[in-house]
C-alpha cells in the first residue's frame, strides 16, 4: 500500500508544481512569492486563475490527509523502536557554530555550540 502511494505521490508532486506555476511560478524555484502574497497580482485577481489554483490544492490536500499523513504514522509505529535506540541517526558529528543568541549576548544559543 505504502509503495502504491509512493507512486501515486509522484503525481500529485505534479500538480503541486502546476499550482504554483498558476501564480507565475516555476518548480523548484519560485519566484513569484513575495512577502505578503505574490507579485502578480493581477493573477491573483482573476476568479478563473484562482479557481485553477484552487482544485489543484484541494487535490494535493485531499493526498495528504488520505494517504501520506496514515503511512507516515505507520511507518512511525513499525520503526518506533529503531528510532528510540538511535538506529539510523548517521555519524552524528555535524560542524555546529550555534544558533540565536540568547539574551545574554554570544556566551549562549539556543541551538548550543557542537563540541
Amino acid at each position: 500500500m505504502i509503495a502504491s502511494h509512493y507512486l501515486d505521490a509522484l503525481q500529485v508532486s505534479k500538480v503541486a508544481a502546476q499550482a504554483q506555476a498558476i501564480f507565475g511560478g516555476k518548480n523548484p524555484h519560485p519566484q513569484h512569492l513575495v512577502v505578503g502574497g505574490v507579485s502578480c497580482v493581477l493573477d491573483a485577481l482573476n476568479p478563473s486563475r484562482l479557481g485553477e489554483f484552487l482544485f489543484r490544492a484541494k487535490e494535493v490536500k485531499d493526498f495528504v490527509e488520505r494517504a501520506l499523513i496514515p503511512d507516515v504514522v505507520i511507518a512511525a509505529r513499525y520503526y518506533k523502536s529503531e528510532g528510540l535506540a538511535g538506529i539510523g541517526g548517521g555519524v552524528r558529528n555535524y560542524m555546529c557554530f550555534g544558533g540565536f543568541p540568547l539574551d545574554d549576548g554570544m556566551s549562549s544559543f539556543l541551538f548550543p555550540r557542537g563540541s
